[in-house]
């Protein structure tokens, strides 16, 4: 539309105006209107081209792409199953380690907001609610399920790398919830550790 303004001035303000035709003046508005869309083709085919950049990054770092559809995926759950999806109060069977306690979840840990320091909060939920997982952060992090919670919890936090604190996804409302979901899997794993009782038996006096 730039274009076209100064198309016009320069032809309004000729001196010779037994050159300026409509002829003339159709001609300039259609070269106008040409560049203007030729333009527009090549902005839309570089914004075409930068998505599918961004779509080749993020299946080669793993994250989730239009190229292997996983965009419409559903991570409120570690198996994004729709049918799981509705069922977020997972409970664990494992009876290795003894429960300790629970604590409700706040909206956000004022820690600072990294990958390692997302991992390392499970942990730490995970050795807050169950005893004897001292000296297992590896294990721990060797587990799918493990993983899978973490980038549920990193990708809640994809929009502010770096800041003062960590959002906990709303899906999650205690400690215990977010650690039942993989510490069956640690406990199967975990061949250093011999069963024990939930619950310490009673001794009759």
């Amino acid at each position: 539309m730039t274009e076209y303004e100064k198309q016009s001035m320069r032809l309004t303000n000729s001196t010779d105006y037994s050159l300026i035709s409509v002829g003339a003046s159709k001609s300039a508005v259609g070269q106008i209107i040409g560049k203007i869309i030729s333009m527009i083709f090549k902005i839309a085919l570089a914004s075409a081209g930068l998505m599918v950049a961004g779509d080749v990054v993020n299946k080669i770092v793993g994250r989730p792409n239009s190229i292997d559809h996983t965009y419409q995926r559903d991570y409120s759950t570690p198996s994004g199953n729709s049918a799981e999806t509705t069922n977020t109060n997972v409970s664990s069977t494992q009876n290795k380690y003894p429960l300790k306690s629970d604590a409700p979840l706040n909206g956000s840990f004022p820690i600072t907001n990294t990958s390692d320091n997302i991992g390392n909060m499970i942990i730490q939920f995970a050795k807050d609610v169950y005893s004897g997982l001292d000296g297992k952060d590896n294990l721990i992090k060797s587990t799918a399920r493990y993983n899978a919670i973490k980038e549920k919890i990193q990708f809640a936090n994809a929009y502010n790398p770096g800041s003062s604190s960590i959002l906990i996804p709303p899906i999650f409302t205690s400690k215990k919830q977010v650690v039942d979901y993989f510490i069956d899997d640690v406990a199967n794993a975990d061949t250093s550790t011999s069963s024990v009782n939930k619950t310490a038996p009673t001794t009759q006096v």
